[in-house]
């Protein structure tokens, strides 16, 4: 008999859908497929690897029960833009839930087109008492292969290994474009001095640089060795001048 995920407990899985989920661990007699088509409409377990990291999602079985429902969503929305983090409000058709590594994603459209948001930073959810129709040619876990495609193809490919203060800390944790500051709160546990050791993704090394270079003292550049020797050769030139003005 199949178990049903700790992802899914989040939920509250009411027994229809549990006993619907251990149905996908056998063959099925054709009278009952309709329940696993009805599951794998609407909810998915992604188990592949992707940094794992638990979030507080106190909106989730409202979230769940729209989907499983066919009920149009108002959601209030937090997301960074640049270093502000801005709120803003959608009525959403729920399509699906998307579990990977710990962090719950919702599938929805808006004004017929799809969206992933994730659950994580939705702040308020009410159902509107409106139903919508579900498209009958959407394939979840299609779309969602296909959506996870594209974000893997626009990640940035200049990782920077660094030592960040617990001053930096705080203010990558708030403002921060959205992956360093994923990887921040990602991180291990800080060390004796309260610094942690974070892997930073950046575009380019020029984009790397610039950042790093904008922290001063608070990080410290462990690899790439190129970037840490370029990094340390732009702060002695930076010394240097300022020596040799303060004599002019």
């Amino acid at each position: 008999m199949l178990s049903v995920p700790a992802s899914l407990d989040e939920l509250g899985v009411i027994p229809e859908l549990r006993a619907a989920l251990r149905k996908l661990a056998a063959s099925l007699p054709a009278a009952q497929r309709q329940d696993e088509i009805e599951v794998r409409q609407r909810i998915y377990l992604d188990l592949s690897d992707w940094p794992s990291v638990e979030k507080s999602t106190p909106h989730l079985h409202t979230i769940y029960q729209a989907t499983w429902e066919n009920h149009r969503l108002h959601l209030t929305y937090s997301e960074n833009i640049g270093r502000v983090i801005q709120q803003f409000e959608r009525v959403v058709d729920p399509y699906g839930l998307v579990a990977k590594a710990g962090e719950w994603h919702l599938v929805c459209a808006i004004d017929g087109k799809i969206r992933v948001y994730y659950v994580s930073r939705i702040l308020k959810a009410s159902t509107t008492g409106e139903y919508f129709e579900r498209p009958t040619d959407f394939d979840l876990i299609g779309f969602w292969k296909a959506w996870c495609s594209r974000q893997e193809e626009t990640h940035p490919s200049y990782p920077v290994t660094a030592r960040i203060s617990p001053d930096l800390i705080a203010i990558l944790t708030l403002y921060s474009h959205e992956r360093i500051h994923d990887a921040v709160t990602r991180a291990e546990p800080p060390d004796a001095e309260g610094w942690i050791t974070v892997t930073l993704p950046f575009e380019t090394f020029n984009d790397a640089r610039r950042h790093i270079l904008s922290f001063g003292r608070a990080v410290e550049v462990l690899d790439p060795e190129p970037l840490r020797l370029s990094v340390i050769d732009y702060a002695k030139q930076i010394v240097d001048f300022y020596s040799q003005q303060s004599k002019i």
